[in-house]
């Protein structure tokens, strides 16, 4: 997930880029909250070369607007944008 949050051209659409040290702090709440809700955010793992390129999955928010929350999030590497994973990736969370 490095490569995914330590990317410039990923990030822009975000809060900027993180810090390795971050991205580890994410992923053991990513554990943490999977083990607690049951569900969370997956590795995307394109098929051919077995590369990480992302993530999608579903977020608990607690307070938006008064309400509880769940969404699907993804990230995915700018070498992935255009080729369908998002779509698939949500759909999969979704199921």
């Amino acid at each position: 997930m490095y490569n995914i949050f330590c990317d410039a051209e990923v990030m822009r659409f975000s809060d900027g880029v993180k810090t390795k040290e971050w991205v580890r702090t994410w992923l053991r709440a990513c554990h943490e909250r999977y083990q607690s809700w049951g569900y969370g955010p997956y590795a995307v793992v394109e098929k051919g070369s077995q590369a990480v390129i992302g993530y999608c999955g579903l977020f608990f928010f607690s307070d938006i607007d008064g309400q509880t929350e769940v969404e699907i999030g993804y990230r995915l590497a700018s070498g992935a944008w255009g080729k369908g994973y998002a779509v698939e990736g949500s759909t999969a969370a979704i199921d």
